[in-house]
């Protein structure tokens, strides 16, 4: 039985650096920033669940 080998893909360079920043500045954050149009989102979205009726 074969098994497929997928192309995984590398961060290098400028990239790299940039991630690994980005990852050690959030690593010990107490808390995730979370945008404001995202939290707009989250509060629409449970609005109409509260409205959303099962039918039976």
């Amino acid at each position: 039985m074969a098994i497929a080998i997928k192309n995984i893909p590398v961060l290098t360079g400028k990239d790299a650096e940039y991630f690994n920043d980005m990852i050690e500045s959030v690593k010990n954050a107490p808390v995730t920033h979370v945008s404001e149009s995202m939290i707009k989102a989250i509060k629409g979205m449970a609005e109409r669940s509260k409205k959303y009726v099962i039918r039976k």
